[in-house]
Parts: C-alpha cells; sequence; structure tokens
C-alpha cells in the first residue's frame, strides 16, 4: 500500500513510541510534520511560492485530506501571503497554536489507523506496518547512499528524518553520513542554482524551500 510523504514521515516518526508521548504533539517532531504537509501542497498545485518567498493559494482546495485541509484553511483564511518561516513560527507562539498542532497529529494518527498502516498495542504503544516501514527505510538507502537519482519524496523524508535525529535508529554510521552529505550536497547545488537568477525573475522552488526550512526555520 503506497501513502504520502506526510503519513510515511509520521508513521515513521511514530513506531514505538508511547500514545501520550510529549514530544509528538510538541517541538521539531510537529513541525516537521507540517512541514510535510506544505510540501504536499505544493506538489499537488494547491500552494505556490511567489517571488517574494511567500506562500499562496494557487487553486481551490477541493476534498484534500483532513490533515492537509486543516493547513489548507489556516493559509487559506489569511488576508495576505505569508513566508513558510510565518507559518511554521505561528504553529508554536499561542496556546490555540498549541491545539492546532495537536488536532493536525491527531488527523494524521487516524488516517494512518483507518489505512490499517498503525495500531495501538496494548501497552499503549504505537506500532507501524512493518513491511510499509521496511520499503520506505530501503527506498532511502537505495537513492540516498548510491550516486542514484533521488525522487523529491525521499529526499524531503530522509531530510525531514535526519533534522529529528532519528536517521540513526534505521542506518549504521557510515550510511547515515552518506544520506547526511547527499541532502547538503543537494540543498547547497539548488541554493548555488538560485543565486544564478537575477531577482526580477526568480521563481522559488518548493522543495528549495522546504529543505531551507529544514535546515533553517526549526534550527
Amino acid at each position: 500500500m503506497d501513502a504520502s510523504l506526510t503519513q510515511a514521515f509520521a508513521l515513521i516518526l511514530l513506531d514505538r513510541q508511547k500514545t501520550d508521548n510529549t514530544s509528538l504533539s510538541f517541538g521539531v517532531k510537529p513541525n516537521c510534520v507540517i512541514l510535510s504537509i506544505f510540501f504536499e501542497l505544493f506538489i499537488n498545485g494547491i500552494f505556490d511560492i511567489n517571488r517574494k518567498n511567500q506562500v499562496m493559494v494557487k487553486r481551490p482546495g477541493i476534498d484534500l485530506p483532513e490533515y492537509q485541509n486543516s493547513i489548507y484553511k489556516r493559509v487559506s483564511a489569511s488576508i495576505r501571503p505569508r513566508s513558510l518561516q510565518h507559518w511554521i513560527n505561528s504553529f508554536h507562539n499561542s496556546a490555540a497554536s498549541s491545539s492546532a498542532v495537536t488536532e493536525i497529529m491527531d488527523c494524521v494518527v487516524r488516517d494512518l489507523q483507518r489505512r490499517k498502516l498503525l495500531c495501538v498495542n496494548e501497552n499503549q504503544v504505537y506500532v507501524a506496518d512493518a513491511d510499509f516501514l521496511s520499503s520506505k527505510i530501503s527506498a532511502i538507502k537505495k537513492e540516498l547512499t548510491a550516486n542514484a537519482p533521488v525522487t523529491d519524496d525521499i529526499l524531503v523524508l530522509a531530510a525531514l528524518m535526519m533534522r529529528c535525529h532519528i536517521l540513526k535508529q534505521y542506518y549504521s554510521v557510515p550510511e547515515k553520513k552518506q544520506i547526511k552529505n547527499r541532502i547538503r550536497g543537494i540543498w547547497q547545488d539548488r541554493v548555488f542554482d538560485q543565486s544564478e537568477v537575477t531577482s526580477t525573475t526568480m521563481e522559488y522552488d518548493s522543495l528549495q524551500v522546504i529543505l531551507g526550512a529544514i535546515f533553517t526555520v526549526l534550527e
């Protein structure tokens, strides 16, 4: 069974975690989940990045998954476009924002449970579908530890895992180093390519913006 970037990343985050683990509701982990949702909305053509590096609604979000709709409603209700950094920061600036993060995480969990990719055992610990989890871990290793083409979803998935410091749970020290170096190399290449474009003609690359947020906004 295939799944979206957000579903795959959340599954990796949740596996073997207690259901009452507060790190899944506060801090960098849920912010990374929110970033993955933004990326889905970019690649699905719902959001776009304008020349001021701001998130804008490109087309109406119709029949979106519940977790995507939570982000879409928040952005589309804004009076003017805001940067991705603004949106990420907005999720941990107030009690209401913390509640929104919890709601989004709950939506993702419900979606995974409906798809039978995630369950809760008798010890109140999340258990991910082993075959699905293995397929994603293997795909990251295949694409990022060899000189092979890298798909955007796998690149962002690995970068989010790196930011949450969970690569070490699945890869050896040499593999982890290769993966991190490849991610940083790809991001730096995109930043360099972007710097060669004049500001009057610049079109921002949503993948570059997401990777930039992983490396800078979440520091």
